[in-house]
């Protein structure tokens, strides 16, 4: 059972989050054909003043 690791800025929607996580999911049942009911997500919302990226990155 792989365990996924998200982390999104604060605020994006409970449909954009579930979407996310329901595409990363559809990836791994494709990609390492793992069961369709193996699935353990994690997701961590930011703040984005406690998250730095370079400027010239999105």
């Amino acid at each position: 059972m792989p365990l996924v690791k998200v982390e999104i800025f604060k605020g994006k929607s409970d449909t954009y989050k579930k979407a996310l996580l329901n595409g990363i999911h559809a990836a791994l049942v494709e990609a390492i054909k793992i069961p369709d009911y193996d699935r353990m997500q994690r997701l961590y919302e930011l703040e984005p003043q406690n998250f730095e990226i370079a400027q010239n990155k999105t």
